[in-house]
Order: structure tokens, then C-alpha cells, then sequence
């Protein structure tokens, strides 16, 4: 018996010592496990909820933010832009409640709510922005999610056309004093177009260098393109440099909008004399300009 007491002993110690640690009281949740609040982007007509592009004119985008509780009530929501609080100005709670920022939530959601939440403006520049929403429970448990907006600015398009006799693109020009001749497409499609030019080099050519097809020479250059030309036109051009000398140069024809938004498009042109023939007689290789009917023009200028 007394055999028996003695390895009783220390075994009901040690089962005493394993339950008085494996079983704690003060502990939440299962297991011993703290459930914190959780937060996620819901999906709808007209609601963004994923990374996406926007229009850097758009006036305002909507989110859908839902949030569930875990072991404590929900108590605050923060929405950032970029790491910093959005002004409450710029946020419109589509329920109806008073926009804050945190916004403290009511007693009636502090178990779970979905807010649909309208963010107006952004930071004015192109390029991306994360949008943080942050949900805090009571107990200062908190959960995020994150999206981000890669704002853009449409700009306007030229294009050089392709025809006969005409440059459209990379090439080598061996006609008198290195006249050549192209058409332009311009589009645009955000604000209307405001002005047209053209650059030598990174210059901006003289306009005496410049004329437009059955109109003339232009008078400067950039040109200010009239009003029912803004939303798009296409005409005809004869460029006839001043520098005659043999050589690579770039040639930018570059439209810019109302806002200042500028597109352009470049080719390189390799300027070489015909060989063997005094140029004052050859005019092999000269680009005359297309025959035919545009369907657009500029007027004059």
C-alpha cells in the first residue's frame, strides 16, 4: 500500500499542474484565440472593389465597405488616401449617416455593417493611390483592407496617315532642299483640342517652314484650332525645312487639349542628296503632295 501511495502522489500533482495551465479562464475566443473585426470591399453596380484604373476627371468613385465584429463591438471606421485621413468634405455616407472621419459607428452596427461610401475627388495627380479602410473594435482590435486607383489622364492622339507620296513614319528623304509632305489625323478623347504644332529636334519650326494643302503658309506656329475642329479634324501638310544639310532629324507633331494635356507622335527622317546629279535638276524621289480630296482641312490661318 504504501508502494501504491507513493507513485499516486506525484502522478495527481502533475494532473493537477497540467489542467491548472491548460485551461485559462480569462481567455476569448476559441482555444484562447482573440477574434479581432474583419473588414472586406463588397461588389455592385457601379462600385469599385478591386485595383483599377480611373479617369483623373471623374468627380467621385463609390466603395462598398462591410465589416463584421469578432470578440468585441465595432467602434470606429478611418478611411485613408495615401496613408492620411480624407477630409470628411470629400466622403458621402450613401445611408445616411453624418460623414466623419473616423466616423464613430452607431450601437445599431456595431455588430456588423455594410456603408456604401461615395469619395469625391483625389489628389490631382496621375499615378496610383491607395485607399486604406480601417476598422477598429473596443477592445482596440482592428482589421484593414486596401485598394488602390491608378488615376489617368487621356491624351490627344496624332497620327500620321499612310498614302502614296506621303511620310508616315520613319524614312529617307532625298527630294530638293528635303521637302516632304504628311497627313494628320488628331483625336482626342477627353476635352476638346486647342492647338497644333510641329518640332524640329525639340524645336518648335518656324512657321514660314510650315504650310497647310490648298490653304497657304501658316502664320505660327503652334496653331489655334478652331472651335468644331476640338473634337477632332485631319488635313494636310508640306514641311520644307531651312536645314538643307544631309543628316538624321526628329520630327514631333504634338496636340494639346483644353486642360494643357498634350499627345504627340515622332519619326526620323534621314535627309541625303540624290547622288551624281547637280540638285537643282533632280527631282527624283520628290514627295509632291497627294491628289484627291481630303476629307477635312484646316481653314486658313
Amino acid at each position: 500500500m504504501r508502494l501504491i501511495t507513493r507513485f499516486l502522489l506525484p502522478l495527481t500533482a502533475l494532473y493537477l499542474l497540467f489542467f491548472s495551465f491548460g485551461c485559462d479562464d480569462a481567455t476569448s475566443g476559441v482555444g484562447g484565440v482573440v477574434l479581432g473585426p474583419e473588414v472586406s470591399l463588397a461588389s455592385g453596380a457601379g462600385i469599385i472593389d478591386a485595383d483599377t484604373d480611373l479617369d483623373l476627371a471623374a468627380a467621385s468613385f463609390t466603395v462598398s465597405i462591410r465589416a463584421n465584429d469578432g470578440d468585441a463591438p465595432l467602434s470606429s471606421l478611418t478611411i485613408q488616401e495615401n496613408g492620411t485621413n480624407i477630409p470628411t468634405a470629400r466622403l458621402t455616407f450613401l445611408n445616411g449617416l453624418t460623414a466623419q472621419n473616423p466616423i464613430l459607428i452607431p450601437g445599431a452596427d456595431a455588430g456588423g455593417f455594410t456603408y456604401d461610401v461615395q469619395i469625391s475627388g483625389n489628389n490631382g495627380m496621375t499615378g496610383p493611390s491607395t485607399y486604406t479602410f480601417l476598422v477598429t473594435d473596443q477592445d482596440q482590435e482592428s482589421d484593414f483592407e486596401t485598394l488602390t486607383i491608378n488615376f489617368t489622364q487621356p491624351t490627344p492622339m496624332v497620327e500620321l496617315l499612310i498614302a502614296d507620296s506621303l511620310v508616315s513614319g520613319d524614312a529617307t528623304i532625298n527630294s530638293i532642299g528635303g521637302v516632304f509632305d504628311v497627313r494628320i489625323n488628331l483625336t482626342t478623347p477627353g476635352p476638346l483640342l486647342r492647338e497644333f504644332a510641329v518640332l524640329e529636334d525639340g524645336e518648335l519650326m518656324d512657321a514660314s517652314e510650315l504650310s497647310i494643302l490648298n490653304q497657304g503658309g501658316m502664320t505660327s506656329n503652334p496653331i489655334t484650332l478652331a472651335t468644331e475642329e476640338g473634337m477632332g479634324t485631319m488635313f494636310g501638310m508640306t514641311i520644307d525645312p531651312d536645314d538643307t544639310e544631309d543628316g538624321t532629324r526628329v520630327y514631333t507633331f504634338r496636340a494639346t487639349d483644353a486642360n494643357g494635356v498634350s499627345g504627340e507622335t515622332s519619326i526620323n527622317l534621314t535627309f541625303e542628296a540624290p547622288p551624281g546629279t547637280p540638285i537643282a535638276f533632280d527631282t527624283t524621289g520628290v514627295f509632291f503632295n497627294a491628289s484627291g480630296p481630303y476629307e477635312r482641312w484646316l481653314g486658313p490661318r
